[in-house]
């Protein structure tokens, strides 16, 4: 009759006959352990050597990646991880590039915006202050008979004009005031979009940091240009409203001026009738 031998005691059969070998106890003749540890060691140096492969490759890169091969980087599947990551670098150069630019672009037109609202209500302002003028004028002067009018209408004509003045030129002051604040502005947010769009770009590492840099001032100069120009316009402009201003209330003073002297000689002329 075939003997059985249960699960349980072939386990303890096996440990028994494991121990009996001499190399059970030491690691350094057990043919498993050296196996595993031959197979651990084989696979640490694989990676070892594809580590090395990948810093020589991404860390010496050369100084410049020929334009064609860049462009025929995304379609050429055996292209090198040096080719790869200038392109990856040049990428992204040029979207933070264009999102800076696009970004000022944008300030620019939020300053047009600004000014075309500001100068139409300012344009209101005076617009219907001319009108004022106008009818008060008439109202004093023009709308009277001759005979109506005296030296008292005259003198209240004249202290009219003169207390309109000051007002209209503080608002043209308070008008380029207001737009040399939205260039200030403009200004101050374009400096944070170099700011932070600069260090990005110096992170991308396309250009060597002098590269960078030149291109970063290229474009502050630039801007700097722009400034300058815009003051000049701005100075030139508060120049040319005050002045604009000052004529116009003298152009008022002058016509009431040629009316007060038509009116002296109708009256001159209405006092002879009626001596004689």
């Amino acid at each position: 009759m075939r003997h059985i031998v249960s699960d349980d005691d072939s386990k303890s059969q096996k440990r028994q006959w494991l121990s009996s070998l001499p190399f059970n106890s030491n690691p350094d003749i057990n043919p498993i352990t050296i196996l595993f540890r031959d197979e651990k060691k084989r696979r640490q140096n694989a990676e070892l050597e594809e580590v090395e492969k990948l810093k020589q490759e991404v860390f010496n890169l050369p100084d410049k990646v020929e334009q064609e091969k860049l462009e025929n980087d995304e379609s050429n599947p055996s292209k090198n991880v040096t080719e790869r990551l200038a392109a990856s670098r040049q990428i992204k150069f040029s979207q933070l590039w264009d999102e800076l630019l696009g970004k000022i672009s944008e300030e620019n037109q939020n300053l047009l915006n600004d000014l075309e609202e500001i100068t139409r209500e300012c344009n209101v302002y005076f617009e219907d202050g001319d009108i004022g003028i106008n009818n008060r004028l008439q109202t004093i002067i023009y709308h009277n008979e001759i005979t109506n009018l005296t030296i008292e209408s005259f003198e209240n004509a004249y202290e009219y004009l003169d207390n309109i003045l000051p007002p209209r030129l503080s608002k043209i002051q308070d008008y380029c005031q207001t737009i040399e604040g939205l260039e200030q502005e403009r200004i101050r947010k374009i400096r944070d979009l170099f700011k932070f769009y600069s260090e990005r770009l110096y992170r991308t590492h396309h250009l060597s940091d002098e590269e960078t840099a030149v291109q970063l001032e290229k474009q502050v100069n630039e801007l700097n240009s722009q400034i300058l120009d815009n003051r000049r316009v701005y100075a030139e402009l508060e120049a040319r409203l005050l002045t604009a201003e000052t004529d116009r209330v003298h152009h008022y003073r002058g016509e009431l001026v040629d009316h007060q002297s038509k009116w002296r000689d109708s009256m001159w002329i209405i006092y002879k009738q009626t001596w004689m």
